[in-house]
């Protein structure tokens, strides 16, 4: 998947998905970043676009780290 530029507002993209930004401590209203990955879940059908607003390269491990407290109950893949 190649990164896009995206801006999101209130959390929620124009593409009808909800995301993480990661690395972002704080509530955002708005960010600018590049979808990065996706994640896919299996049991539902509500997928997760990954965020980042910097170049840096992230594993899949460090990604489901960081999702971990809102994807516990799902069966999910991430695809990059």
């Amino acid at each position: 998947m190649s990164c896009i530029n995206l801006a999101v507002y209130n959390l929620y993209s124009t593409f009808n998905k909800y995301k993480f930004l990661l690395y972002i401590n704080e509530p955002a209203s708005y960010c600018e970043g590049k979808i990065y990955a996706v994640i896919e879940r299996e049991n539902d059908v509500e997928d997760k676009l990954i965020v980042v607003t910097d170049n840096k390269e992230y594993s899949i491990e460090e990604i489901k780290k960081n999702i971990y407290f809102q994807e516990k109950n799902f069966k999910y893949r991430i695809v990059k």
